[in-house]
């Protein structure tokens, strides 16, 4: 239901893009000159995690729709009172030609010449209105009123909130300068302190100052019923200690509890319980989110005992290293004996292997046999390893780093481009047969591909089909970027180019591809990133490069969401991800965008994805959409070990 209250909220304000202010000039015909990936930030996907809804957001709100032209009593056209609306951000509107938008302070439009170029999603960020090409200054007439010559704006405000929880009161600036006093708040009806259930068209009005008799919409704010959280019947009643346990669901109204998001009370240590006991009042508290700090109590009764004499169990495994560093044999017991020699381990291949010398891989599927009672036994252990490649260095040789010159424009073989992002978790083009693989890759290799834990390898044949069209073959989490030093970066994109496995030098610039840089592109100018090609992408443009980054939109195709069992809002938006959510939760105010991404990676609980999220926010500088120079160079051996499958 609460997605069916977003969805009326999302209409409510594309009635008021629709209804906004006007000039009536009918603009002539253009064509647009800027091009789209579907895995680049030009979003249209919104998205909170859903609750349980038992009655219904009325459909009419309370407060005048601010948006709608409105006529006095007396009879007379109403004095325009600044109806130009903040920046909707990648969202166009229907009649984009013809809405006027208030940046800093201004009002603008879309230059009537580029026609129906002004429905660019992209175009709506308000990141380009000083360029005369796409925007016209409209704030002498469209943006006057019966105060001084000030603009009343008012912006930053959410479109939904719960039921008892406090509503922030939106940014009001007049001209420039913020203001909080001299103001009064529609409709009178929302109790900002403790709102009830139900839908407001928010305006306010300047009573004082240069703006006074000014009035200017906040939008329309959905207020719902706040989500329950519930925890699910315990999956097992018996336990053993140093067996794991499985844990009961959590959910936040209809969405799952991330594990990693929940605090434990009552309860035993799920993955390697230490306690002989019986536990009957389990309840779970979430730590962050739209449940923080609500706790609910779980259903059945769990008796935790000792292991028979006889039994061998075997600990929890998860874990990720980095080499050199080596991972930790878990605890191997014997009933209530702890083991400390005699073991031999197998992993998913069923190959022997000691824990000193594991090479760098995904390892799962981990068991142990010891003598335990009377002759051998074998115990499963839970969860995967996951062992890291050490950073290449300058001076570490091996092939690992190459020598990149820095680019220039005009040289040979140097052309102009931009980066994107995604990661939809499909199986990558190039793990298909039937791919022209590029030298020093011979012709029956492959990109690797992983089973639905993103660590182990599954064959890159044509009989595993994509997890995007129902099957079993996903991208691999180590697919993520890997930082070489603060300049330079290695890490796998699609592009349109004619071979798998082509490696390029995408050397950054600090421009944008879609308007007016910012300082997040300024930061990364002459960074490089080397990216070898893994996926052959169809919707990717010519010299665009769509970079492989966790938490970067899934594009056209979502296997990621239901592989690590988020939801589809988690991730952010359909184009963009993380990074366009962030910039519509800021207001476009670059300056937060890096904090905002740093918290939003926590949605990530495999360490090796976050690990790549982060890159984006720290190494990447959080820039949104950067333009480059590229060349195609020689491979990388860092990049080539982790592109080549050895299943096939």
């Amino acid at each position: 239901m609460r997605k069916l209250c977003l969805v009326l909220t999302y209409m409510a304000y594309i009635a008021i893009l629709f209804f906004g202010c006007s000039d009536n000039n009918e603009p002539s015909t253009g064509n647009p000159n800027s091009s789209s990936s579907s895995s680049s930030n030009n979003s249209t996907d919104a998205g909170n995690s859903s609750s349980s809804l038992n009655e219904t957001i009325p459909e009419v709100c309370f407060g005048e729709d601010f948006s709608e032209p409105s006529t006095p009593s007396g009879g007379s056209e109403a004095p325009n009172t600044g109806t130009c609306i903040p920046p909707p951000g990648h969202v166009s509107p229907p009649n984009g030609k013809e809405t006027c938008i208030i940046v800093k302070g201004k009002c603008y439009k879309c230059n009537p010449e580029r026609g129906d170029a002004c429905l660019n999603e992209w175009l709506w960020t308000g990141q380009q209105v000083e360029q005369e090409y796409w925007w016209t200054d409209v704030t002498a007439t469209v943006c006057s009123g019966s105060g001084g010559s000030a603009n009343l704006i008012c912006s930053g405000f959410s479109s939904a909130a719960y039921v008892g929880a406090t509503v922030t009161h939106p940014t009001v600036k007049c001209g420039s300068n913020a203001i909080t006093a001299g103001i009064t708040w529609s409709p009178t009806e929302l109790n900002w302190a403790n709102p009830v259930m139900g839908c407001y068209n928010v305006t306010v009005k300047a009573t004082t100052g240069d703006c006074s008799g000014k009035t200017a919409s906040c939008g329309k704010l959905t207020v719902s019923p706040a989500p329950t959280l519930t925890c699910g019947t315990l999956p097992e009643t018996a336990g053993i200690v140093g067996q794991t346990i499985s844990s009961p669901t959590v959910k936040c109204g209809t969405t799952d509890v991330p594990f990693s998001n929940i605090t434990w009370v009552n309860a035993p240590a799920w993955d390697n319980p230490t306690a002989i006991a019986t536990y009957s009042d389990i309840r779970a508290t979430v730590k962050s989110g739209d449940c923080k700090d609500k706790q609910a109590a779980c259903s059945g009764t769990l008796a935790v005992s000792a292991a028979p004499a006889d039994q061998l169990t075997c600990a929890s495994v998860t874990q990720t290293v980095t080499l050199p560093a080596t991972p930790s044999a878990p605890q191997v017991k014997c009933g209530n004996t702890i083991l400390t020699s005699g073991i031999t381990w197998k992993h998913s291949t069923s190959t022997t292997f000691n824990w000193n010398s594991l090479a760098a891989g995904s390892y799962s599927n981990i068991n142990a046999t010891a003598t335990c009672g009377s002759g051998s036994k074998t115990a499963s252990c839970v969860g995967s390893v996951v062992v890291l490649n050490a950073a290449p260095s300058s001076s570490s040789g091996g092939g690992n780093e190459q020598s990149y010159p820095p680019l220039q424009q005009g040289q040979s073989g140097v052309q102009k481009g931009w980066a994107s992002r995604y990661w939809d978790a499909c199986k990558q083009s190039c793990s298909w047969g039937g791919k022209t693989q590029n030298a020093p890759l011979t012709s029956s290799d492959r990109c690797k591909a992983c089973q639905k834990d993103g660590s182990t390898e599954i064959a890159a044949n044509d009989n595993n089909k994509s997890s995007c069209d129902g099957g079993n073959s996903y991208t691999c989490f180590d697919f993520t970027p890997y930082k070489v030093n603060d300049n330079l970066a290695y890490g796998f994109a699609a592009s349109p180019t004619d071979r798998c496995g082509k490696c390029f030098q995408l050397q950054f610039d600090g421009g944008f591809k879609h308007g007016t840089a910012n300082a997040t592109h300024q930061a990364i100018k002459g960074k490089t990133l080397i990216v070898m090609t893994s996926n052959m992408g169809g919707d990717v443009g010519e010299g665009q490069f769509d970079v492989l980054i966790p938490g970067g939109g899934v594009g056209a195709f979502d296997a990621f969401s239901s592989q690590i069992n988020v939801s589809k809002a988690q991730l952010g938006k359909q184009y963009g991800g993380l990074l366009s959510t962030c910039e519509e939760e800021n207001n476009y105010e670059f300056s937060k965008y890096k904090q905002c991404l740093t918290t939003k990676c926590n949605i990530f609980t495999n360490a090796t994805l976050k690990e790549g999220c982060l890159f984006y926010a720290n190494w990447f500088e959080a820039a949104n959409n950067p333009t480059m120079l590229y060349k195609e160079v020689d491979c990388p051996q860092y990049l080539i070990n982790k592109y080549k499958a050895t299943l096939k």
